[in-house]
């Protein structure tokens, strides 16, 4: 039976290294919210660069997560077990949200695990420069004010908490009831 992992985080916690490592320890296909991201771009340029990245993320957010899933739900169907990276910042406080969001992928494994990486203020901001991406532009331009706007909130669904300055042995199971 193929399974699902859930891997989420604000910028810069460190989701892509979490994933890629329980991926390999699991043999699990990484599907990442940021796979296609220069194509979806590329594909909306104009619109893109007229706005700005941080309101262009969240008009598209719907369609990115609804291809993000859709993307899991196919290897899913081939019996290939996934992880899938994202933020889903709105959908981990809001239960009824995330219900939503892994409806699809319930229909193969109904209790699909949620990783919540976190790290501190200061090496998130030391990341977010560091690893000087595209999307993080107008973050980086005001990193300051990012992250001070940006705070990690606590899922209110369950999840394992990954202290991400640790990997895989930072981790501890949070039961919210």
């Amino acid at each position: 039976m193929a399974r699902a992992y859930f891997v989420a985080g604000l910028a810069g916690s460190g989701k892509s290294y979490y994933s890629r490592k329980i991926a390999k320890e699991l043999d699990l296909k990484i599907i990442d919210f940021d796979d296609n991201f220069n194509e979806f771009i590329n594909a909306h340029k104009a619109e893109y660069e007229q706005i700005g990245s941080e309101k262009f993320l969240a008009n598209y957010a719907s369609t990115r997560y609804a291809d993000l899933i859709n993307r899991a739900v196919i290897e899913l169907e081939k019996n290939i077990s996934v992880v899938i990276a994202a933020p889903f910042s709105k959908q981990l406080q809001d239960q009824t949200l995330w219900d939503e969001l892994t409806l699809p992928i319930k229909k193969f494994d109904s209790n699909p695990t949620l990783y919540w990486v976190v790290i501190s203020d200061e090496l998130r901001k030391k990341r977010l420069i560091t690893r000087g991406e595209k999307r993080d532009s107008e973050k980086i331009k005001k990193i300051d004010e990012y992250i001070k706007f940006s705070p990690a909130k606590t899922p209110v669904v369950e999840h394992v908490l990954v202290q991400g300055d640790k990997g895989m042995k930072g981790s501890s199971k949070v039961t919210v009831r």
